[in-house]
C-alpha cells in the first residue's frame, strides 16, 4: 500500500466517523425530544390486565431458557477451538435471540401490547429499528470494517423483522376476529 493510497484511506474512514458522530447526535436529539415531548403531554403508563400480566411472566421464563440453550450450544461448539465470532459479539447476539423470543411468546399471547398501546405505532417503530439496523449492517459488510458489528446489526434486524411480521400477522388477526 503506496502512501496516496494509505491517505485517501484515512480520510475515508475520517469521513465515516464523522457521519457517525453526526448520527450519535441527532439520534441523541430526538430522545430529548421524546422525552420532553412526554413530559408536556399527558401520556398514561402502560396497563395491563392480570392474563397479560402471567403470560408476560412465562414470556420471561421463555427468553431466559432461549438464552441458556444458546450460550450451552456456543460453548459446545467453540470448545472444539473453532471460535467463528467473539466471545462478546456471542453474548449480545444470544441476548438478541432470547429478547425476541421473549417478544414473540408475549405476541402470540396477546401480552405485547397494553390495552391502551396502538398496534400501527408498534409496527411503524419496529420496521424503522429493523430498517436502520440492516442499512447499517449491510454498509458496515460492504465496507469490510468491523465485520462482527456488521453481523450484529443484521441479526438485530432479522430479530426486529421477526417481531414486525408477528405484529403484522397479530394485526390481521385481530382484523379478521372483529368482522
Amino acid at each position: 500500500m503506496n502512501e496516496l493510497e494509505r491517505l485517501k484511506l484515512i480520510e475515508q474512514i475520517e469521513r465515516q466517523q464523522k457521519i457517525e458522530y453526526i448520527l450519535i447526535v441527532l439520534a441523541f436529539l430526538v430522545l430529548l425530544y421524546l422525552i420532553f415531548r412526554k413530559k408536556k403531554t399527558n401520556i398514561t403508563v402502560r396497563k395491563y390486565d392480570e392474563r397479560q400480566m402471567l403470560e408476560r411472566a412465562k414470556g420471561y421464563k421463555v427468553g431466559f431458557f432461549v438464552l441458556i440453550l444458546f450460550n450451552v450450544i456456543f460453548s459446545v461448539i467453540s470448545s472444539n477451538g473453532s471460535q467463528w465470532i467473539s466471545l462478546q459479539i456471542a453474548n449480545i447476539i444470544s441476548i438478541l435471540i432470547a429478547f425476541t423470543a421473549m417478544t414473540l411468546y408475549w405476541i402470540v399471547n396477546d401480552a405485547y401490547l397494553s390495552i391502551n398501546d396502538n398496534i400501527d405505532r408498534a409496527l411503524f417503530s419496529v420496521g424503522l429499528l429493523c430498517l436502520s439496523n440492516g442499512i447499517n449492517g449491510a454498509i458496515r459488510l460492504y465496507s469490510d470494517e468491523l465485520f462482527e458489528i456488521g453481523c450484529l446489526s443484521l441479526v438485530m434486524s432479522v430479530s426486529l423483522l421477526m417481531v414486525c411480521i408477528a405484529l403484522f400477522m397479530k394485526k390481521h388477526q385481530l382484523k379478521s376476529e372483529e368482522k
